[in-house]
C-alpha cells in the first residue's frame, strides 16, 4: 500500500483521508519507521518531530521549496532555459530537475510552449509568479529568523569566551571558518571586546574577509596565525564535526583554546 501526502502537518491537522487510515500505518508513519510503505512522497509527523521529511529522491520537502523557487527564478529571467542547463545552473541531477519541472507544470505554474517537434519553452504563468513572490518571501523570512537566532546564540556564546578571558586587554581571537556562520559571528563581536586578527579556511584561502585575508589551515599553529597571536580559535565552520577536532588536535592548537559555536 503506498500513501501519497502533499505537505508537512500536525497530526491534529491531518486530512480525514488520513486520520482513516489504520492505526498501525499512521504510527509508522509518523515514528519514520516506514517498512513496506519506504516510497512515501512526504511523511506526515508530529508538530514536535524533527523527522527529515524526504521525496523518493531523498531530497527534503524544504529542499523542494527552495528548487522550486530558483526554477521559478531561472525561468522568469530567460525563458529559453532547458531542462538541462537548469540542472547545469543549480546543481541538481536532470532526473530531479525533470521530475521538479513536471509538479510546477501540473501546478500551473510553468506553461510549456512548443518551438519545434523536438524543442520546448518554459514560461512561467501570472499565477506562478505569484508562487515565487510567496516563496521569495518565505526564504527572506526564513533568512532573517536564521540570522537572529544565530545572531543570539553567537552573542551568548561571545560574553562565555569573554568571561573566561583576562581582564586585562581585549581577547585575540581567529575564526576556524569563513562562510556565513562567521559572518554573523564577525558582526556580533564588534559588540564585545573580542579582537577578530585572523580567519582559517582552506576552500576560501586568498579571499577577503572584512580586510583580513583568509588564510589555509597550514598558517594556523598553537598561539599564532600567520604569525599574529591570538588567545581563542574560535570555530565558526558550519560542518564542525570530530573530524575537525582531530585537524584542529593536529595543528597543535589545545583544546582549551577553542571555542565551539
Amino acid at each position: 500500500m503506498l500513501v501519497q501526502l502533499v505537505q508537512l502537518v500536525p497530526l491534529d491537522r491531518l486530512p480525514l483521508r488520513v486520520n482513516n487510515l489504520p492505526r498501525s500505518l499512521r504510527e509508522q508513519l509518523t515514528r519514520g519507521r516506514l517498512g513496506p510503505w519506504a516510497r512515501v512522497l512526504v511523511v506526515v509527523c508530529p508538530a514536535s518531530s524533527s523527522l527529515y521529511v524526504t521525496d523518493p529522491h531523498g531530497v527534503s520537502l524544504l529542499t523542494h521549496e527552495l528548487q522550486t523557487r530558483r526554477i521559478l527564478e531561472k525561468v522568469a529571467a530567460s525563458n529559453t532555459m532547458s531542462q538541462r542547463s537548469l540542472s547545469r545552473e543549480l546543481g541538481i541531477a536532470l532526473g530531479l530537475t525533470n521530475l521538479l519541472i513536471r509538479r510546477l507544470i501540473a501546478k500551473g505554474w510553468i506553461r510549456i510552449i512548443r518551438v519545434r517537434p523536438n524543442h520546448v519553452r518554459y514560461v512561467v504563468t501570472p499565477s506562478g509568479f505569484a508562487q515565487q513572490a510567496r516563496l521569495s518571501k518565505d526564504y527572506f523570512l526564513h533568512s532573517v529568523r536564521f540570522y537572529a537566532e544565530a545572531r543570539d546564540r553567537v552573542q551568548k556564546k561571545f560574553a562565555e569566551m569573554v568571561a573566561q578571558s583576562s581582564p586585562i586587554g581585549r581577547p585575540a581571537v581567529v575564526f576556524y571558518g569563513a562562510g556565513e556562520v562567521a559572518e554573523v559571528a564577525y558582526v556580533c563581536a564588534q559588540r564585545t571586546s573580542l579582537r577578530l586578527v585572523g580567519v582559517v579556511d582552506d576552500n576560501q584561502a586568498g579571499k577577503d574577509f572584512f580586510g583580513l585575508t583568509v588564510v589555509p589551515r597550514a598558517a594556523l599553529a598553537r598561539g599564532r596565525c600567520g604569525g599574529m597571536p591570538y588567545d581563542w580559535v574560535v570555530v565558526t565552520a558550519a560542518d564542525a564535526d570530530a573530524t575537525l577536532r582531530s585537524t584542529l588536535k593536529a595543528t597543535g592548537v589545545p583544546a582549551s583554546n577553542v571555542f565551539w559555536l
